[in-house]
This record gives C-alpha cells, structure tokens and sequence, in this order.
C-alpha cells in the first residue's frame, strides 16, 4: 500500500476551518477513490498553539476536544492524523520566519519529518504553504520522496503586506529565491487561481507540473435554505433589513474602511442597509468597531459576531449581498478566498473590487455579481443594476459553483494530480530496480 505524506508546519491545524475544509475534507474525499493509497497527515505545531494567553485553561479544553474530533473522523476513513508539538517557533506572527529564525524553525521541525519518512516510507509529500514546503524541499535532497508544493498564497508578497518583511529586506530576498528552488525541486505546484497559476508558470516556464485547485465549497454545508434565512433575521433582529454581509478577515486596517465607505453608498440607496460582520478572532471586533466609529457609520447600523465555524453557514444566510473588498496590494491579483466560493453556494450576489483578479473576472463572465472600486466610481449604476437583477443573479450563483468552485470539482483535479505523480513514482522505482539488477 502506498503512503501520501500530508504535512503542516507552523499552523494550528486542529482548530483551523481552512486547514479542515481545504486541505483535510478533500484528501479523505480522494481517500474514498484511492482504496491501495493510505494519507497519514503530519501536523507541526508549536506548543505554544496548544492554547492562548489570557485564558490558556479554557482554551486547551477546547482545543483538546477539537483534536479528539478530528482523530475521530480518522479512525472512519482508515488514515491517520498525528499533531506534534514543536517548540519554534512560539507565537502565530511567527509562520512568516525572518531569515536568522529559519534554523531554529529547521532544528525543531526537520528532524520529526524525516523520521516519520523513516518510519513510514511515503511514496509523496503533499506540503502544505511555505514552511511546510521547505521541509519538504529539504527531505527531497536528502530522502529523494517526491512532494506537492501546495502554494496556498505568494508567501513573501502577503509577508511583506502583513508587515512582517520589507520589499528589500535579508528575509524576503531569502524566501524568493527559496520559492524559486521549491518550485523547481517540487514533483507538483498546487495554486488556487489562475492568475497564480500565471505566476508560477512565469518562474518555471512551463505549466506541466502546476495543477489549479481553487478554494472550493461543500455545498452539503453552504446552500440557500429560505426557513432558515427567516429564523437567523429573526434571531438578530433584522427581519426588515436588507444586509450586506462581509464574512472573514479583513486583508489590511485600510480594507476595514474602504467597507465601511462602501456601506454608507449603500445606505443612501436603500435606507434599510444593514451590514453584518463575521469575524473568526474576538480581538478584531473592537478594532473594526473603532473603524466604522472613525468613518461616522452610526452603530445601530451593523453588528459584528465572532462565530463558531459551524455557525457561520447558517449566519451567511441572513444576506442578501456579499461583500469581498480589498484594495489593491502585493498579493490582491492572486486571491480567490474561500469566503467567495461560500458566498455563492449560500446564494448571495457578490460586491468585489477589480484588483481581485482571481474572482472578478468570474463574478463577471458568470453575472453573479458586481466588480466595482468604490474609491473612483462614485455613481451607484452598478448597484442599481445589482438590485433591478437580484433575483436572476441568485439563481446564477448555482452554475459558478458547480462549474467552478465546487468541492467535488476540487477533488476530481486533487485525484488526478496524485494519480500521476503515484504512477510516476512506481514507474520511477521500477526502472531504478531494473537498472540495479543490470
């Protein structure tokens, strides 16, 4: 039986909605069409994630019971999942490593990953972002297992916007030219749009090894359902509203503004607006709040929750537009965030800028929405139009899933980027058999 290595670093896998709706859920769905292939995930986490400052009792309960959840789903599908603890790096912040950290983060991970290659002879590694990749990329030269650089993001261009590096700095020129030899060394490149894809294909000169898997949705979880729109308006109060909806992390403080700016356009336009903020971390709530208070959006006019991951279908419900706004940044042209494919399954229009060039040019081929700048287009012809069509695009939101954003569409391309590099390395092995026996 053949082993695919899925690893992690840096990241609290146990309790991150990304790691387990875009990464975990369709691996075990290609584990059901693989029945000779076992996936054994490795996870590196920092101790430290074991819990949060502030409340670190509470915390690793929940996180705790949110480990056991995950092995329980394990033990159904026959894979295994292990979470190891590793002491560097210690905080979050840390994910994006500063050039003098990277030996730390090295000593502390690589030896874990290469005795679990020891042990457990993977035919292939699917890494997952950067640090992971480099891991990878590292055991290549040493180990000869073949990996899957499962890019995620422009790592240095979203390092550099978070503030963590500068444009000329040691570390982002390290990681560059690191990004240039994991792209090479890698047996396939994973991104998520295709304006990505452009980019990876433009440092390789080739496309034969890049395989576009875009945030995909489940739309077992994320489906309009009338019943349950009334009981959510209803539970908030906004039964009468009509709401805009924003669903996730805002890219920049600026971005936190340019949607409270918009907001106020579409207040003139319909009295009743009303915008709802999801945010996955509570610390954020007073911080976008002192925004929208700085941009004279009076507070009875939007509510911020902080749900539970499992909640956020049903809030998403409560919409009736989606609001996907960023400005234009490093990293902006290659996005097509989860939160988009969510939207669209819920059956919400989407609102997004055109610097978004992984999920604008689909809102608009697919009439599922509106592509705008709100900062140059000062008129409201585009939300006008928005509203005189609002049923005929919901119904569109349908067909750009299934066409395009799909989980099951996401795993079919999964399934046959491992089905080749499988293939590739048993016929790799049996050559190297038969020359040795020659």
């Amino acid at each position: 039986m053949k082993t695919v290595l899925v690893l992690t670093a840096i990241e609290r896998a146990f309790y991150s909605a990304t790691i387990e709706y875009q990464l975990i859920e369709p691996v075990l769905r290609v584990k059901t069409r693989r029945k000779n292939v076992r996936f054994l995930f490795l996870c590196l986490v920092p101790f430290t994630f074991y819990f949060t400052r502030g409340d670190i009792r509470h915390t690793f309960r929940v996180f705790s019971k949110a480990r056991k959840r995950l092995k329980s789903v394990f033990n159904n599908s026959k894979s295994r999942i292990v979470f190891i603890p590793v002491l560097f790096p210690f905080r979050h912040k840390g994910f994006y490593l500063k050039f003098l950290l990277i030996p730390l983060f090295l000593l502390s991970n690589f030896p874990i990953l290469f005795f679990v290659i020891l042990l457990y002879g993977p035919s292939i590694i699917h890494a997952r972002g950067y640090p992971a990749g480099l891991l990878a990329c590292i055991s290549k030269l040493i180990t000869g297992v073949g990996f899957i650089f499962d890019m995620r993001d422009v790592y240095t261009k979203k390092g550099i916007e978070a503030g963590f590096f500068t444009q000329n700095c040691v570390s982002a020129k390290f990681w560059n030219a690191t990004e240039g030899q994991m792209l090479s060394s890698a047996d396939a490149v994973i991104v998520t749009s295709t304006p990505f894809k452009d980019y990876v294909v433009n440092i390789l000169s080739s496309d034969k090894r890049v395989w576009l898997v875009p945030n995909s949705v489940n739309t077992h979880r994320f489906f309009p359902d009338e019943k349950s729109r009334i009981r959510v308006r209803r539970n908030l109060n906004i039964d009468d509203k009509f709401v805009l909806i924003h669903s996730g992390t805002f890219s920049t403080r600026q971005d936190v503004g340019f949607a409270a700016r918009y907001f106020k356009k579409w207040k003139n336009l319909k009295e009743n607006s009303f915008f709802l903020l999801l945010t996955a971390n509570k610390k954020n709530i007073g911080k976008i709040s002192a925004v929208f208070e700085k941009e004279k959006v009076s507070p009875d006019n939007f509510a911020i929750i902080n749900p539970e991951p499992e909640e956020v279908p049903d809030l998403l419900k409560a919409g009736d537009i989606a609001l996907h706004l960023e400005s234009q940044s490093l990293a902006t042209e290659y996005c097509i965030a989860i939160k988009d494919g969510e939207y669209l399954a819920t059956g919400l229009p989407v609102v997004c800028t055109p610097f978004l060039k992984g999920i604008a040019p689909l809102i608009e081929k697919y009439n599922v929405g509106i592509v705008t700048d709100p900062d140059r287009e000062l008129s409201a012809q585009k939300e006008i139009y928005l509203l005189n069509n609002l049923v005929e695009i919901k119904k569109n939101t349908q067909r750009i899933v299934k066409d395009v954003l799909s989980l099951d569409k996401g795993v079919q391309v999964l399934d046959e980027c491992y089905e080749v590099l499988l293939k590739s390395r048993s016929l790799s092995f049996l050559i190297s058999i038969s020359t040795a026996s020659e």
